[in-house]
């Protein structure tokens, strides 16, 4: 699945119990993965028991802002079992949850010059593996 050219994706929802972008399904025309590049993709969920990025392929944001809200989440902000790279980017998690700071990530996870702003309360989850306010090689503000 690919979000290119200056485009505008908002997602909003009450309850999501599936990830709002959703590259899981192994039988999928896009098992290539998810590229957004030169875009902006905001979601609004109420609540979120699933992820909020999902897939099975590489995640690659470039000279993207991405804007991940949720009052309530119970997995990951982002998960893939793959790659994720992060290049020249923006983003911004706002939560009361922590979960919506954490990563899951199979293989690689890289971030060069790039803003991640995590803005979330309570104590951080043990169960996931990676988190966005702890990686290294970026401009991490945390509130």
């Amino acid at each position: 699945m690919k979000i290119v050219g200056g485009s505008r994706v908002t997602i909003n929802t009450k309850l999501q119990t599936t990830a709002s972008i959703d590259q899981t399904e192994p039988a999928s025309v896009y098992e290539t993965g998810l590229i957004i590049e030169d875009s902006t993709v905001i979601v609004n969920a109420e609540s979120a028991t699933g992820n909020i990025i999902a897939t099975r392929k590489d995640i690659v944001i470039n000279n993207s802002t991405l804007e991940l809200n949720a009052n309530k989440i119970d997995r990951n902000a982002i998960n893939t079992t793959s790659n994720l790279t992060i290049n020249r980017s923006t983003i911004l998690a706002d939560s009361d949850n922590p979960r919506i700071g954490s990563v899951l990530v199979g293989k690689k996870f890289t971030v060069n010059d790039s803003d991640i702003l995590v803005d979330a309360e309570g104590k951080v989850p043990t169960s996931s593996r990676y988190y966005m306010i702890t990686k290294k090689g970026c401009r991490v503000y945390q509130r």
